[in-house]
């Protein structure tokens, strides 16, 4: 019984140790960039050894992909809870939009390694870890919450017959899109608040979404 509750603490300690890294990892990352993040910048800021950030990661690719899911598992979390509502399809849908507002606004850090950070890093993209593969899978759970709510409403005859995947995808396109528009500045020549047309930009697809008569 004794060999058990050591064996408990260390576990616990190891995944104390894992969070910090973590942890000391988003901050760095949202402070510097993925390119200019190194791992010794990560160690430092955990007030860990580069051998301690070994013992948990291969890499800083790795890492940042731990990152990357839990971006995505904040969200998928939300995500479903929208899709459960009840409430008719465009609510749902309006509930998504605000969530994917409020984790913009809420969890910036997370935002940025998730719609940001990683654009251009082939380091990132081209490597074959288990966790990144995880990343696909991961993302696509997250997204079929809106098909599904899209399907349901075509099934209840609320929605236009339109794919429910290519749909999604479509959508998520055009969030993403203002997000990094925003993150850019690219809409303060224009004079025109993210909020409005972040909300205009919704309105106007989901309304097009609805079946007319």
């Amino acid at each position: 019984m004794v060999k058990m509750q050591k064996r408990a603490r260390s576990e616990e300690q190891r995944e104390a140790r894992k969070r910090v890294l973590l942890d000391a990892a988003l901050e760095q990352f949202h402070q510097h960039g993925y390119a200019d993040t190194t791992v010794a910048m990560i160690t430092r800021a955990a007030s860990l050894s580069t051998g301690t950030f070994y013992l948990y990661f291969q890499s800083k690719v790795e890492i940042f992909s731990y990152l990357y899911n839990e971006a995505i598992d904040i969200l998928k979390e939300d995500f479903q809870k929208a899709r459960e509502m009840q409430a008719s399809g465009y609510l749902k849908l309006l509930a998504i939009a605000e969530t994917y507002k409020r984790f913009y606004r809420h969890n910036y850090a997370y935002f940025r390694v998730l719609g940001i950070l990683h654009i251009n890093q082939e380091e990132f993209h081209n490597s074959d870890l288990p966790i990144n593969r995880r990343i696909d899978e991961n993302a696509r759970e997250l997204l079929m919450n809106i098909a599904l709510i899209l399907e349901e409403g075509m099934n209840n005859n609320e929605f236009r017959e339109l794919d429910p995947w290519v749909t999604t995808t479509m959508l998520w396109a055009m969030f993403d899109g203002f997000f990094i528009m925003q993150e850019r500045k690219s809409l303060e020549f224009a004079g025109i608040s993210f909020e409005e047309i972040l909300n205009q930009g919704f309105a106007l697809f989901s309304t097009s979404l609805l079946k007319q008569g």
